[in-house]
């Protein structure tokens, strides 16, 4: 069995930054922005959830540090949820190269 390592991008970085952001494309409404935020921490609780329930079932290795979070496991398992937009595949050196030839 092929192990390969997802991305997992939650929508929360730095609270500051992100309520700024809230407010800007708020349009400076307080309200709107607040529940912008809370929007984006109820969709980082859904993922986190998620990829629980997934490593629940299944062997599953988790690596994170500042600005990084990734699994690895079993592909034909974890592949599913790229598709339903829980994990990214990693973009790799072979992609840069890729990007590098077009115009």
């Amino acid at each position: 069995m092929a192990k390969k390592t997802y991305e997992v991008f939650f929508p929360v970085y730095k609270q500051g930054d992100d309520f700024g952001h809230c407010l800007d494309v708020s349009k400076g409404s307080v309200k709107d922005a607040f529940l912008k935020l809370s929007a984006n921490y109820e969709t980082a609780s859904e993922i986190a959830k998620k990829l629980a329930s997934v490593a629940a079932e299944i062997e599953m290795e988790a690596y994170g540090n500042t600005h990084y979070v990734s699994v690895t496991g079993e592909e034909s398992l974890l592949a599913p949820l790229v598709k339903d937009g829980y994990l990214e595949v990693p973009y790799t050196e072979e992609d840069e190269e890729e990007d590098e030839g077009v115009l």
